[in-house]
């Protein structure tokens, strides 16, 4: 993954939901290990212990480019703001509390390609985590299990 090549893709309207296309070989990782887990196909340690470390390094990767998208939507959505109630401001209009709500939906709305795209690392972001955390929920009842000597096993 390339987050220096991932960041110029977010600085223009046109190219931020590129990110996602970028991002497929990661989520495709991600979604594998999702439907591993609903046919429960990781049902011993060593697959387990696989799941956790390749779900552990896309959560890392999906988490830098989140962190990109949230700096990106954030500042756009403030900058944009800010430029349309300067031109209110600037063509005589008063600002007021109704014309400041209208003014934040539509920064909301002209930044709405960055939203879709963080809505959607967000989305990938919390999956993998929920993950990782049911994999190691399940190694340590793995763990559990060797260790306990009523089971008969060792």
């Amino acid at each position: 993954m390339n987050v220096l090549k991932l960041q110029d893709l977010f600085d223009n309207k046109e190219t931020v939901a590129l990110v996602l296309e970028e991002m497929i070989p990661t989520f495709d990782k991600i979604n594998q290990y999702t439907e591993k887990m609903k046919e429960h196909q990781l049902d011993n340690p060593a697959s387990l212990r696989s799941a956790m470390q390749i779900l552990t390094g896309c959560h890392a990767d999906v988490r830098v480019i989140l962190g990109v998208a949230h700096s990106k939507l954030t500042n756009l959505e403030a900058k944009t703001y800010s430029q349309l109630k300067f031109d209110i401001e600037n063509e005589g209009g008063k600002f007021t509390a109704q014309i400041d709500s209208a003014t934040k939906k539509e920064a909301t709305l002209q930044t709405s390609e960055y939203r879709d795209v963080y809505s959607v690392l967000l989305a990938y972001v919390e999956g993998s985590r929920q993950s990782i955390n049911v994999i190691q929920s399940l190694l340590k009842d793995v763990r559990a299990e060797i260790n306990d000597p009523t089971t008969g096993e060792h």
